[in-house]
């Protein structure tokens, strides 16, 4: 993070990034010049006052490093966004976010960074956008995520500090341009549709109203790139939670996540024509799957999670005896959650540090 708190300007600056990061670095899986980081370190520096990195946890595993984080500070001068160049307001910001670095242990170098961050959050806090309001009261903790296969989906609580854009660990890496806007936050303008405005367009809920409406829908082949960005930001809690990045809904493609699309029977949820939630399931033999139940971080609490779950569980076929999903086995929360909705936990075999449970089909 040194080179974040107190990056040294010019060609020294450049090439001390350069000794920890390959160039260029795959940032969400678009390779970013790593001037770019560079830049984004100095831009910091000069709008941050009291700039400071406060590391949670960490964790390290065969070329991968994991690191939780918060960033706080006060605005004291042009902050470039996506939203453009925000002038000085004085405020203070406090910013959580979650970074997976690939790394290169030859030479010791970073090679691929996998981030998020609570950009909706900051931005919040300087009053550059304005969130729309809950879309219902806060409710009992809503049910976890499904996991059809790997440790522990991050669920609508589990998820909130992953709200917003790619960041790095110590950086924030917020668009400096329309170029960098594209090449290094959360996959462009992807993670900018379900993670943050870039613009006053009520379909990102961030301008002033007081409608909220939900569309629970069949997702198709179009909703997959939201999918995406939203699956690889509520699980990474989860690989902390669960000391593990082997967890496929950070590692698929695109095109996973199309072929899984045409393979199960997968919904989206909207909210004022945001994608903010996702479930799928499937026939398993005499079972219906559930799985990837996920949530938009910034709405943790409001009940999506359980409509999804309900609504997967509702369209059952009739003649399916019982309905599974799988969960990370150290995910407490998770199972507590499961079991007060009916689930059991079950001695069928499950993925590597996963469980399955179960209930009955009811039928009326």
């Amino acid at each position: 993070m040194e080179l974040w708190r107190d990056p040294r300007p010019g060609d020294a600056g450049l090439a001390a990034f350069r000794e920890v990061y390959a160039d260029p670095v795959l940032v969400n899986g678009v390779p970013t010049a790593v001037e770019v980081l560079a830049d984004r370190a100095w831009m910091m520096q000069s709008a941050v006052g009291g700039l400071t990195h406060h590391l949670h946890d960490q964790f390290a595993a065969p070329g991968r490093r994991a690191f939780a984080f918060r960033v706080t500070g006060r605005h004291i001068g042009p902050l470039a966004t996506p939203l453009g160049v925000i002038a000085a307001t004085g405020r203070a910001f406090d910013v959580a976010g979650v970074d997976i670095f690939e790394v290169d242990e030859t030479v010791g170098r970073v090679t691929g960074i996998w981030a998020v961050a609570d950009y909706l959050g900051m931005l919040a806090a300087l009053e550059a956008v304005v969130p729309a309001g809950a879309l219902s009261p806060p409710a009992p903790a809503p049910a976890a995520a499904a996991n059809d296969g790997e440790p522990a989906p991050a669920t609508d609580h589990d998820a909130e500090i992953l709200t917003g854009t790619a960041a790095d660990t110590a950086g924030l890496a917020l668009a400096t341009d329309d170029d960098a806007a594209d090449t290094h936050v959360a996959a462009g303008a992807d993670a900018a549709e379900i993670l943050v405005a870039t613009t006053t367009d009520t379909a990102h809920g961030l301008v002033p109203t007081t409608t909220h409406t939900t569309d629970i829908h069949v997702a198709t082949g179009a909703d997959a790139a939201e999918i995406l960005v939203l699956q690889r930001c509520c699980w990474v809690a989860e690989a902390l939670a669960n000391d593990t990045l082997e967890i496929p809904a950070l590692h698929e493609s695109l095109q996973d996540v199309r072929d899984w699309l045409d393979s199960w029977s997968v919904w989206c949820v909207r909210m004022n024509g945001r994608l903010v939630g996702a479930v799928r399931a499937h026939r398993a033999g005499t079972s219906w799957e559930i799985g990837r139940l996920m949530v938009a971080p910034d709405l943790a609490g409001r009940g999506l999670g359980r409509q999804l779950l309900a609504h997967a569980e509702a369209v059952a076929p009739p003649d399916v005896a019982t309905i599974e999903l799988f969960t990370g086995a150290h995910s407490e929360r998770n199972i507590s959650i499961y079991e007060r909705a009916g689930f059991h936990r079950t001695n069928a075999l499950a993925p590597p540090g996963a469980i399955n449970l179960a209930k009955p089909v009811k039928r009326s």
